[in-house]
C-alpha cells in the first residue's frame, strides 16, 4: 500500500487519543467522534479499494474513470475540520472549567 505509514500514524495517534479519554473519563465530543468515523470510512474501504486501482494502473490494465480520488480529498478536509473543531470544542470547555483563582491573580 502506497498510504501504509501514514495510515499507520493516523492509528498510532488515534489509539493515543481513545486511551487519553478512557483515562480521564471524559466523553468525546461529536466533531471527534466524526473524525473517527471518516478515518474508518477512509481506512476500512476507501484506502484499499484506491490501492487495488493503483495496482491495475502499475500493472498496464485499463480501469473506467472514478472520482474516488476526490472523495479521499474531501474526506481528509472533512477529518480535517472535525478535528480543528473537536479541539477548539475541548479547550473551550477546560478553560470554561479552570477560571482564574486568587492564587494565579497578580496585581
Amino acid at each position: 500500500m502506497q498510504f501504509m505509514w501514514i495510515g499507520v500514524f493516523e492509528a498510532v495517534c488515534a489509539l493515543v487519543v481513545v486511551a487519553l479519554f478512557l483515562s480521564s473519563r471524559q466523553k468525546p465530543c461529536l466533531p471527534l467522534i466524526a473524525a473517527f468515523g471518516v478515518f474508518g470510512f477512509q481506512r476500512l474501504w476507501l484506502l484499499p479499494v484506491l490501492d487495488n486501482r493503483t495496482l491495475a494502473i502499475i500493472a498496464g490494465q485499463s480501469v473506467e474513470e472514478s472520482f474516488l480520488h476526490l472523495f479521499y480529498v474531501a474526506a481528509e478536509f472533512l477529518k480535517i475540520g472535525s478535528l480543528f473543531w473537536g479541539g477548539v470544542r475541548m479547550m473551550r470547555g477546560m478553560f470554561r472549567d479552570t477560571g482564574p483563582n486568587a492564587a494565579s491573580v497578580q496585581v
